[in-house]
């Protein structure tokens, strides 16, 4: 509520560094405790999580191999200057570049991962089948960690034709996380 910009106030932040879905997907907790990141940020609101961080559900064998990687993701340019946030986790949402190639905002350092760069010839936001993540036999949308750099409250996420959106950040979408094994 004290946040300085109003669509903040209203829709959330798109900045991951920031985000709820990172602390979670990097916890260990038994009951998962959501931190503030910074002197605007409020605890999720709507159906609040109650249970286990991200690393605590998965097997202790496969979290012992897990290895925390350097990432960067673009910030966006029109409340937190551009450039990237650079990061460390063991568990992180894949990016815009890593998915479709291309770019947008400042992606120095970023490529597209060679099983989604084997999809299409060249950088595309299009439809394509690889990309999408299915729950049963339900294509499901899933966030990327990539703001749309114009905006202060649209993070990207992969449609469920496998195209490039963007929603505001408190929608409830799907997770497809990603992990180095060391």
């Amino acid at each position: 509520p004290d946040n300085p910009n109003s669509d903040r106030q209203q829709y959330g932040n798109n900045r991951y560094l920031h985000s709820a879905i990172r602390q979670w997907l990097n916890s260990e907790e038994e009951e998962f405790t959501w931190q503030s990141q910074h002197q605007y940020d409020v605890a999720p609101t709507g159906a609040p999580y109650n249970g286990a961080g991200f690393l605590k559900l998965l097997d202790p064998d496969l979290v012992a191999v897990l290895g925390a990687v350097d990432k960067q993701v673009a910030r966006n340019t029109l409340t937190d200057g551009g450039g990237q946030d650079l990061f460390s986790d063991k568990v992180f949402l894949l990016s815009r570049v890593e998915v479709y190639g291309g770019a947008d905002g400042e992606t120095s350092g970023e490529a597209p991962y060679p099983y989604y760069e084997s999809l299409a010839p060249s950088p595309t936001i299009g439809t394509l089948d690889g990309r999408i993540k299915y729950l049963g036999s339900s294509a499901r949308i899933w966030w990327l960690r990539s703001p749309y750099t114009a905006s202060a409250i649209y993070p990207r996420y992969v449609g469920s034709g496998g195209d490039l959106n963007v929603a505001h950040a408190p929608t409830p979408l799907g997770v497809a996380p990603a992990v180095v094994i060391v």
